[in-house]
């Protein structure tokens, strides 16, 4: 072979490694984005469920306009659960604060999207008009 030709070899083995390097990181922090996006609509089905809580009346199982009994079972989203946090494929879940208008669920993913050593966590405000959320750390 001639020297070009095993220059054109080293520069393609090169490159090849370089694409493959890349593309392991674009996968990775992809998967943590993607984390962080499914913790956030887990929280928001839950939030969804302790509305529907909050409005029922307590002979429905519900809290008759008031949130400070509600439990994680009433806004997991397949019960029957009777622990504090519920676990599932995304992250943990959990009643933050709980008054009588007002529920704050936290969620904290698997995984760190901005790669500050803590994992993805939010909080879900949930009010009679309202259910909103924050990120405390993406």
């Amino acid at each position: 072979m001639g020297q070009m030709q095993l220059l054109l070899i080293v520069l393609t083995v090169i490159l090849v490694g370089i694409a493959a390097v890349i593309g392991i990181f674009l996968v990775g922090s992809n998967i943590a984005s993607a984390n962080a996006d499914r913790v956030v609509s887990d929280l928001l089905d839950m939030g969804y469920k302790a509305r529907s809580y909050f409005t029922k009346p307590e002979f429905m199982s519900g809290g008759e306009q008031d949130f400070s009994n509600i439990t994680m079972g009433d806004v997991v989203p397949n019960p029957p659960f009777t622990g504090t946090v519920f676990t599932n494929d995304n992250g943990s879940y959990s009643i933050d604060s709980k008054e009588i208008k007002l529920l704050i669920l936290e969620g904290v993913g698997r995984h760190d999207s901005d790669k500050d050593g803590t994992n993805a966590t939010f909080h879900l405000y949930v009010s009679p008009d309202s259910i909103k959320f924050t990120t405390i750390s993406r």
